[in-house]
C-alpha cells in the first residue's frame, strides 16, 4: 500500500468522484432523477471538516511516518488515531441542510443487498498511514422507511437528502454526521475506477 497521508488521499479521490458526478451530470436531456438533483446542495467532502481541524497535524505529531505497518508499536498508534478520529468535530451549520455527495457505500448488514441504512465514506483505509475516515467524514445514511436502496460493497454511490449532526457508532466505523436519504445513484464501473487509484 502506498505511504500517502489520508487526507492527500482523499483529495484525489474526491476529484475523481467529482469527475463522475461531472460526467453524469452531462449526459443528454435530463431525466425525472436528474430534475431532484437540483433540490439539493452538492457538497465536497471538505464541507464537513471544521476550517480549523488539522487531521494531518495529529499524524505528524504521532509520527506515524516513522512506524512500519508491521511494526509492534503500529496497534498502540492506531488505537490513539481512532480514538482522535472517533471524536472528531463537525460542523453545526450544516445541520438541515439539503445536499448530496459522492462516495464509497459501506454496509452494515452483509447478508442482505437490501440496505435500509449504510454508511458513506471518501476513502478505504485501514492501517496507520491510511487510517479509516474519520468520524466527520463518515455519514450514517438512512433510506426513507419501507423504501430499502439495494447495493453492493465497494459500489460508488451518490447520496441526495437532509444532512443532520448525530453521532452513530458500529463496528463497521463510527458517523459524526446523518443523511436521511431521498435519492441513491451508483455506478460500480466508476467504483471499480476509483479502487484502482488506491493499488
Amino acid at each position: 500500500m502506498p505511504n500517502l497521508k489520508p487526507i492527500r488521499l482523499f483529495s484525489m479521490l474526491a476529484l475523481s468522484l467529482s469527475l463522475i458526478v461531472l460526467l453524469t451530470a452531462c449526459q443528454d436531456a435530463p431525466d425525472s432523477s436528474q430534475a431532484v438533483r437540483a433540490d439539493f446542495e452538492e457538497l465536497d467532502w471538505d464541507a464537513l471538516l471544521p476550517a480549523d481541524w488539522q487531521p494531518e497535524a495529529l499524524l505528524e505529531q504521532l509520527e506515524v511516518d516513522n512506524i512500519p505497518d508491521d511494526d509492534p508499536r503500529a496497534v498502540a498508534v492506531m488505537e490513539q488515531i481512532m480514538q482522535l478520529w472517533n471524536a472528531a468535530p463537525t460542523v453545526p451549520l450544516l445541520a438541515g441542510r439539503r445536499v448530496s455527495l459522492t462516495g464509497f457505500l459501506v454496509p452494515l448488514d452483509f447478508e442482505t443487498d437490501q440496505l435500509s441504512e449504510f454508511l458513506l465514506i471518501p476513502y478505504y483505509g485501514n492501517c496507520i498511514h491510511i487510517p479509516p475516515p474519520p468520524a466527520n467524514q463518515t455519514l450514517h445514511v438512512v433510506m426513507p422507511e419501507g423504501h430499502p436502496h439495494r447495493a453492493g460493497v465497494f459500489d460508488v454511490v451518490r447520496v441526495s437528502g437532509t444532512l443532520r449532526i448525530a453521532s452513530f457508532r458500529h463496528a463497521m466505523g463510527v458517523a459524526a454526521y446523518r443523511l436521511d436519504a431521498e435519492l441513491v445513484e451508483y455506478d460500480q464501473a466508476a467504483g471499480a475506477d476509483v479502487m484502482q487509484q488506491m493499488e
